[in-house]
């Protein structure tokens, strides 16, 4: 009866989808990822400690997704000096539309 109890506690715990999305050592990291993905991003260091953990995602959307959220992130906390007061309003309007865009998680496919 033990054995029953323990291998049943091993299968949930080991099908845990929680689980199966750690990262594993051969995960590269969130930055290594979203530089992949787009070549802009080896123009600013990681900028988080986040971004230099490994980090598994589900599917290409997901790490969009996060590209998204990250470059979003990263405009939000580094404004360029000098704009005007329309300049930063327009600025802010511009983010919230990416903001909403990366929300909606609905991207093109490359074909």
């Amino acid at each position: 009866m033990k054995t029953i109890v323990l291998l049943f506690t091993a299968a949930i715990i080991l099908c845990n989808p929680a689980n199966l999305l750690q990262a594993n050592p051969a995960t590269p990291t969130a930055y290594q990822q979203l530089c992949s993905l787009n070549k802009y991003w080896k123009q600013h260091p990681a900028f988080t400690k986040e971004l230099n953990e490994p980090r598994f995602y589900a599917n290409h959307e997901a790490l969009i997704k996060y590209h998204l959220q990250m470059a979003e992130y990263y405009l939000r906390q580094n404004p360029p000096a000098r704009l005007s007061p329309a300049q930063q309003q327009n600025r802010l309007h511009c983010l919230q539309i990416l903001h909403n865009y990366g929300q909606a998680g609905i991207f093109p496919k490359n074909t």
